[in-house]
């Protein structure tokens, strides 16, 4: 990576329900603050730089990574990556959704309008939601892509389907971590 900042375009959801859009992030080689304890966002270099929109919440952060195809795969990984399929091939590629489920944050108000009924007990998304694009395996020389807007449709059915599968749940489950 070269000494000079580069930048890519992201997808915020903001947490107090404005508009959906596209936003400039940097790219910088990952330091001793963005290490996450619970091991669930930016194992790998470089990654984005998204600390003004996590503020405090920054060290809470998690990701998920997810696919958007015209066509299935057969061999998309089911357990790490989520697959969406979309008829807009400006779409399709590699996604990271990073998110936090800080209690000191509120509730996503753009995540609440997309998934409809919120279930009393469920995790849900807080604060704001970025997601990034990339092209090749993450921490294996991976390139981070503009998001377009086309890809707003896709992050949508990635949040539906994650909140109804109780996708949240699942990942902290998984990863040791236990929310009351």
């Amino acid at each position: 990576m070269t000494s000079e900042p580069q930048t890519a375009k992201a997808l915020l959801l903001p947490a107090d329900g404005t508009s959906i859009r596209i936003v400039d992030f940097d790219i910088k080689e990952k330091d001793d603050e963005d290490v996450v304890d619970s091991g669930m966002a930016d194992f790998y270099d470089p990654i984005p730089d998204l600390k003004s929109w996590f503020s405090d919440a920054y060290q809470d952060r998690a990701m998920t990574a997810f696919h958007v195809d015209m066509r299935t795969r057969k061999i998309c990984d089911p357990i790490g990556r989520a697959f969406i399929k979309s008829e807009e091939p400006a779409a399709c590629g590699q996604y990271c959704l990073y998110y936090t489920l800080s209690p000191a944050l509120p509730t996503n108000k753009s995540c609440e309008r997309i998934v409809g009924c919120l279930s009393p007990g469920q995790l849900f998304w807080r604060g704001n939601v970025v997601v990034v694009r990339y092209d090749y395996h993450l921490g294996l020389g991976h390139v981070y892509k503009d998001v377009e807007e086309v890809a707003i449709k896709a992050v949508e059915e990635v949040l539906r389907k994650a909140y109804r599968s109780h996708g949240l749940e699942r990942a902290y489950e998984q990863n040791g971590q236990f929310l009351v």
